[in-house]
């Protein structure tokens, strides 16, 4: 009997220090939210932009559980057709039953665009936002860990329109095709041009995001490219991409800020780099039985000799050899060379590019 209740008691005391957000009661925004409907402190909220769907049906406040766990909601604002109009605003995260709608609140947090800020558990004073008309807001509210009924940090992200949804990305090289002198180019592709605020990274690990890196996606209109830098042979890169309003975030911070994300399915996106394959002899022969042997040798020219002079070696009977050691599936380019300026023409297909052979 002593050790149930032993356990019991350890199971309780790890859920007090494990506590998360009750899903059924979500979190919601209520607040003197200007233009909202009703304008008031209604709790859970009626303006489906600040109210959590678990409590109120077509609530946009919803969880995201991917990586650290967030409450977010993304609502415009507009004079006549926003979610809420433009203005100074006085709010608090709260999160109760239907019967105790502020059981548990957030306050005292005064917000700057684009800020990390710091909300108080239980705390009396309102948070306070100033909002402007024709921009559109992300807002993250973080549930801390390991207790989430404690002070925490939210932020409000702006935009100057509704962010876009990642909807692909492709690699080049593909998996399976990587080498350690590859660098990876991530193609990715958005619903819209992103708004001139809206910031999208690949966030890339060779450690299972122990620590990671961030590859800038440059975009021209809906399509942008990230370039992930050659890694060694042997190593798995995992990678997503996310966007955000927040220039390069630190590691910790990455869940906080993102406004979208694209992965694999709920999985990351990855690739292992080739290990080297052996090298084989490569022998190179040319037969100069038709033509005058410069009195200094034949020679060849090539990618893998830096297109340096290499003598050939006479093997009789007008045939001339050179072997050399050679990555295997390297591109190679060389020419024979009659004397050490003797270059051959420009070689046509099928035996060269235009060029070399």
């Amino acid at each position: 009997m002593k050790k149930i209740l032993f356990a019991l008691l350890a199971l309780v005391a790890s859920s007090a220090w494990a506590q998360i957000i009750y899903e059924p009661e979500g979190v919601n925004m209520p607040g003197a939210w200007n233009g909202a409907q009703p304008p008031d402190w209604t709790n859970p909220p009626s303006n489906l932009a600040l109210a959590n769907g678990n409590q109120t049906c077509g609530g946009r406040l919803n969880k995201i559980s991917m990586g650290l766990a967030r409450w977010q909601t993304i609502f415009s604002a507009a004079a006549s057709s926003g979610d809420v109009i433009g203005g100074f605003h006085e709010f608090k995260f709260s999160s109760g039953p239907s019967g105790s709608p502020w059981a548990n609140r957030w306050g005292a947090g005064s917000f700057s665009m684009n800020t990390l800020t710091n909300v108080n558990f239980q705390a009396d004073p309102n948070n306070n936002i100033t909002l402007s008309n024709g921009k559109w807001y992300t807002m993250n509210f973080i549930e801390n860990t390991p207790n989430a009924y404690s002070n925490t940090q939210a932020i409000f992200m702006e935009t100057s329109a509704q962010p876009v949804t990642l909807s692909s990305a492709i690699q080049s090289p593909t998996n399976g095709n990587v080498q350690s002198s590859s660098d990876v180019v991530v193609t990715v592709t958005a619903s819209a041009a992103p708004s001139a605020e809206e910031l999208v990274y690949v966030r890339y690990s060779t450690d299972a995001f122990a620590t990671s890196s961030l590859a800038a996606v440059t975009f021209s209109g809906t399509t942008g490219t990230a370039t992930i830098p050659a890694q060694v042979a042997a190593t798995t890169v995992q990678y997503y991409v996310f966007s955000t309003t927040v220039s390069s975030p630190a590691a910790a911070d990455v869940d906080k800020v993102t406004i979208r994300t694209l992965t694999n399915s709920g999985a990351n996106f990855n690739y292992t780099v080739n290990s080297p394959l052996p090298s084989v002899n490569v022998t190179f022969q040319v037969d100069m039985n038709q033509v005058t042997v410069d009195p200094s040798g034949v020679f060849i020219t090539g990618s893998f000799n830096g297109f340096g002079n290499q003598a050939m070696t006479n093997a009789g009977g007008g045939i001339y050899t050179y072997t050399a050691s050679l990555a295997q599936g390297a591109a190679v380019q060389y020419k024979f060379k009659n004397g050490t300026n003797g270059f051959e023409g420009s070689i046509g297909a099928p035996c060269g590019d235009g060029s070399n052979r």
